[in-house]
Parts: structure tokens; C-alpha cells; sequence
């Protein structure tokens, strides 16, 4: 399309007039391009050519997949806490959705106490029971899964909900390396006032802005 063919002639005198340039003479956001390296530390490669695309073209959306996949990981792992917790408030509302309504009901609570006072395995049986397994499930047990079967919500909702999350990783991964972009050029700039040298300032931004420990990150991605 002509907003392709553009995008791609603008993209291609971007890297014409960068090209032989040192990171210290490239500039985003009038500031040497090597400040914004210290400050991304990992995934340098993947981050500073879209960097310079959004500097150069004014283009806001562009997809992360890792952000998208991974929202809340991605946003702990980026150091991006305001998003991160802002994305874990989402999940946990939802979660009060589906399990809200369980144990809110006297009823279920109730019986459910009896039956892992009579019997500690009851989840277990009624779950493998559930799997088509032949086990035999208790009086108590029986009924727990018959309220739990009626407190299940509608489809409509069920679907709405995930139709929701899924809406909500859309707009995280479109939008999450610009905010990542704005969120450097804010740190950035606090740094670049403090009375240290470049290698210094550098420094500093790597230590303090930089990632939070892959092993962190790929925990809280398997829980999502």
C-alpha cells in the first residue's frame, strides 16, 4: 500500500543518514543514542532500530511479541512496575470473577469443609472424577460438585472475559515499546543532570534502569 511504500522510503533515509555515524552522534530525542543502549542493557539489537524508527518516522505502534505473550513478565523484566502492576490488578479482577462467586456461597464453603474434613483427597477425586476416571465419589462430594457445576458462569461471560484479556495483550504488545521508549527518555533525562561523566552516567543507567533478572521474569511468565 502507499502508507507501506512511505513508511519504508522514510525507514530507508533513517538508516542512510545514520550509517557510518558512532551511537554517540546518532540522536533520539536530541540524545546520544548511546545513553539509550546503557539504559536497555539486554536486547540492544532488537530495541534501538525500533527506537530509531519511532524517532524517525513518528510511528507510536509497533508490535512486541514478548510483551504481548508475556505482558506482565515483559513489564517486570523492562522494569516497567506502574504497567506491571497495573497488569496484575487486571488479572486479579478476573480471577475475582471466577472464583469470587465460589466463595462468596455458604453453601459450596460449607460442604467443601465437610468433605476435606472426610475425606483430604477431595479435589483430587472430584477432579479426576471430572477426567472420566472411575472413582467413586462420596455423598458430600457428589453434591460439592453439583453446586460448584451451578456456580460455573455463562459462556457468554466466560468468553467475554478471555475476549477482554486477549484485547488487553493486543494493546500492551502494540503499544509496549513505545511506552518502554517514553519511560527511558524520562529516566534519561533525570540522569543526564547528575554531576557525573558519561562512562559514569552510562554506568548508572545500566545499574539502575537496566533489567530485572531473567530468572524473575520467566517465573512470573509461567504464571501468566
Amino acid at each position: 500500500s502507499k502508507n507501506n511504500e512511505e513508511l519504508k522510503d522514510t525507514i530507508e533515509k533513517l538508516f542512510k543518514n545514520i550509517n557510518g555515524k558512532t551511537t554517540d552522534q546518532v540522536l533520539i530525542n536530541k540524545t546520544p543514542s548511546s545513553f539509550y543502549e546503557a539504559a536497555v542493557g539486554q536486547n540492544q539489537n532488537y530495541y534501538m532500530p525500533r527506537f530509531l524508527i519511532m524517532e524517525g518516522t513518528n510511528k507510536k505502534s509497533l508490535i512486541n511479541f514478548f510483551a504481548f505473550l508475556f505482558p506482565l513478565g515483559w513489564s517486570v523484566y523492562r522494569k516497567m512496575y506502574k504497567l506491571a502492576i497495573l497488569v496484575f490488578c487486571i488479572y486479579i479482577a478476573f480471577m475475582g470473577i471466577s472464583v469470587g462467586p465460589l466463595l462468596m456461597n455458604d453453601e459450596i464453603m460449607t460442604t467443601m469443609e465437610q468433605c476435606v474434613i472426610d475425606d483430604p483427597n477431595t479435589m483430587q477425586n472430584i477432579l479426576a472424577y471430572q477426567n472420566g476416571q472411575s472413582v467413586k465419589l462420596s455423598k458430600n462430594e457428589a453434591h460439592l460438585l453439583n453446586l460448584l457445576k451451578q456456580a460455573e458462569l455463562p459462556d457468554s461471560v466466560f468468553i467475554g472475559k478471555y475476549v477482554f484479556l486477549l484485547g488487553i495483550r493486543f494493546f500492551i504488545g502494540l503499544n509496549a515499546t513505545n511506552l518502554y521508549k517514553k519511560k527511558l527518555e524520562k529516566n534519561i533525562k533525570k540522569v543526564m543532570e547528575l554531576p557525573l561523566d558519561d562512562n559514569g552516567k552510562k554506568k548508572f543507567l545500566k545499574s539502575k534502569y537496566g533489567v530485572t533478572p531473567m530468572a524473575i521474569a520467566i517465573v512470573i511468565g509461567f504464571i501468566e
